[in-house]
């Protein structure tokens, strides 16, 4: 494995066990903590302007690429997500936080293009997928030790110790980020018609629409589905049924680039599409059930842990097979442009779910909602395994 590859994965399990788990718990916090108007959309405005700004850089983030090289690229990204941290950690000053985090969501764009094509740069072509899943594999494994750790800590110390806590994992992953090594820039130069030509083609097109259905899955974890948890259980459990969406992106990660290497990637991807729809269905029964009167029992519980299971799967191997995708259709000095055009979809996803839904849940009902969206993932899965990798002309 290069060093590249340890040095970023070591640097992604810290950060994300901070930074990136708290957000698992920030709209939470912020609800309790904040006292500002509209609650409930202003907290939630806070973690959709994270993604809002990651939607804007994923096309225009090749100006600041070039400027500042992979290294800089990847260390000033990461250390956004320690800045957010501890504005979090020190201020309710709306406008501040709102600030903070669409700088993060330059930091995230900027540190995960730069480290995707250093990725890229390093590896052999055959390792792609592998070297992939492997630096999504660590920064996942953080997701998950995070989200458990952080939720212990809410348990028995509180909202102030989860965000320090939070702090102290993100300082430990930027610290590791100055032993990266520092590799020659090859970075084209912003082309919008380029990024344009690449995002209309059918290939990425596709692409970016499974990119686009799987965050849908991720967003409605971080809203919906746990303010499910939270009024079916309590909100004691929301960390301790979640943790198994991180712990299954973990595997899907590790064990979803070498399969897309040898099976290719439509066939993973009709997996995980499947696998997704399968998690929706089973928790719309143990929605129905529980919005009849019935008692909340332990197979219910187990039931939501599977559905956990099941839409980590997808949510861990997509973004694997689709950024592999990128590496096998473009030339190394365009693949920041390729992954801006496709990955622009997920984080439009994430904005869209995040602030719409909660409409969409007092409009139709959350069972409803749930199985709108187990249809749309099982069309995904017929189209998949018809994706044909191809360099888009030009």
């Amino acid at each position: 494995m290069p060093s590249d590859v340890f040095i970023m994965g070591i640097s992604f399990l810290f950060i994300f066990m901070g930074a990136g788990a708290l957000q698992q718990f920030l709209i939470t916090i912020l609800k309790r903590t904040a006292d500002w108007p509209l609650l409930g959309y202003t907290t939630t405005s806070i973690l959709a302007m994270v993604y809002f700004s990651f939607m804007c850089w994923r096309i225009f983030i090749g100006i600041t690429l070039r400027r500042l090289g992979f290294y800089l690229s990847i260390l000033v990204g990461g250390m956004t997500y320690l800045c957010f941290t501890l504005t979090v950690l020190f201020s309710r000053d709306y406008i501040l936080l709102l600030t903070a985090a669409a700088v993060w969501g330059w930091g995230a764009c900027s540190m995960w293009i730069a480290a995707s094509t250093q990725v890229f740069l390093a590896a052999k072509r055959t390792k792609y997928g592998l070297c992939t899943g492997i630096l999504y594999g660590f920064a996942l494994s953080g997701y998950t030790v995070g989200v458990f750790l952080l939720g212990e800590i809410q348990r028995y110390f509180g909202d102030q110790a989860v965000v320090s806590a939070a702090a102290l994992f993100t300082s430990l992953g930027v610290a590791v980020l100055f032993f990266l090594p520092r590799r020659r820039s090859t970075f084209a130069a912003l082309k919008l018609g380029r990024i344009w030509q690449m995002a209309r083609s059918p290939s990425f097109l596709a692409a970016g629409f499974f990119l686009f259905t799987a965050a849908i899955s991720y967003a409605i974890l971080l809203g919906v589905y746990a303010g499910f948890i939270d009024k079916a259980i309590g909100t004691g459990s929301i960390g301790r049924i979640t943790v198994f969406f991180y712990l299954a992106r973990v595997v899907a990660s590790f064990l979803g680039g070498p399969i897309s290497d040898r099976l290719g990637r439509g066939v993973v991807l009709r997996a995980g599409f499947l696998l997704a729809a399968f998690g929706f269905i089973a928790t719309v029964l143990v929605a129905g059930r529980f919005s009849q009167g019935a008692a909340f029992q332990g197979s219910h519980y187990i039931t939501l842990i599977l559905s956990s299971l099941f839409l980590g799967l997808q949510v861990g191997v997509i973004p694997v097979a689709t950024t592999a995708f990128v590496g096998d259709a473009l030339a190394q000095e365009q693949r920041h442009l390729g992954l801006g055009a496709i990955f622009f979809w997920r984080d439009l996803a994430m904005v869209i779910t995040l602030l719409g839904g909660e409409a969409l849940v007092v409009h139709f009902s959350f069972e409803t909602t749930i199985l709108l969206f187990a249809i749309i993932f099982i069309g995904c899965a017929i189209v998949a395994p018809r994706v044909k990798v191809s360099s888009p002309r030009g």
